[in-house]
């Protein structure tokens, strides 16, 4: 038997506590309906905005935690603790926002890996 615990799935984010970030399929599909766009549209550099980052960062969270709100969302960014980012909004949603590319990356990494494994079967 392997006694090895399971690497937890996703990519660590502080906010009221650890957290985890994972950007698959259906964490997408709900960005793109909140915000009523597709996530080119959503992301471009003209629309990027404070509803477009607390709407990925949700779209991240709700695999683990699927009753949170947006709103509720908002709040985890406002409670980013000083040893992970300085006290302004701004430096809460940089942070954030690393970590979202961080996760983002993360998950295309496993795509892109699964899609080679079937090719090579």
């Amino acid at each position: 038997m392997n006694d090895v615990p399971p690497v937890p799935s996703g990519v660590e984010i502080i906010l009221d506590r650890p957290r985890r970030l994972k950007y698959g399929f259906n964490a997408m599909c709900e960005f793109e309906g909140k915000m009523g766009q597709g996530i080119a549209e959503s992301l471009n550099e003209k629309n990027i905005g404070f509803q477009s980052a607390r709407a990925l960062l949700w779209a991240g969270l709700i695999w683990e935690s699927p009753e949170l709100t947006l709103e509720e969302t908002g709040d985890l960014i406002d409670a980013v603790p000083e040893s992970a980012a300085e006290a302004s909004t701004s430096d809460h949603l940089q942070y954030v926002m690393e970590r979202v590319m961080v996760a983002q990356a993360a998950d295309q990494g496993k795509a892109k890996k699964k899609d080679r494994q079937k090719k090579a079967s």
